[in-house]
């Protein structure tokens, strides 16, 4: 369960604009593109159903950086602990998969991009959840 506005899921504003933790988590770097991919990670989510959030991992996986993708993580540990629902397992490869090559990039870029202690720790919290 989120605590204070912490997490990488968006907060909701009234404006349809980003909320002031989504914005300190994508960072200065965010382009606007991971910001939309933030919003609408966290609106599949908000449907209740692992595969919407499943689905546009699919069709945008190319385009995540390490924030969306532990946003993704973060999403469907929330919407399975709530409805208890079942994760695709060929989904759920894809997503391990594309994680651990976001990860080997950090880590390859020779200490000029620095992995998130905070999506790393949302990743691990959320396979704890999922029990993976």
């Amino acid at each position: 369960r989120r605590r204070g506005g912490h997490g990488p899921v968006a907060q909701k504003t009234g404006s349809g604009g980003i909320g002031s933790s989504e914005r300190a988590h994508l960072g200065s770097r965010a382009t606007p593109s991971q910001i939309r991919l933030n919003r609408n990670i966290c609106a599949a989510a908000d449907r209740g159903n692992s595969s919407a959030v499943l689905s546009f991992l699919q069709s945008h996986r190319a385009d995540m950086s390490l924030v969306n993708l532990s946003t993704t993580w973060h999403c469907l540990a929330r919407v399975s602990a709530d409805k208890g629902g079942h994760l695709d397992s060929g989904h759920l490869a894809m997503l391990q998969e594309q994680t651990r090559l976001e990860l080997l990039r950090h880590c390859n870029a020779l200490g000029t991009e620095e992995p998130h202690s905070r999506c790393v720790s949302t990743i691990a919290w959320s396979c704890a959840r999922l029990q993976l």
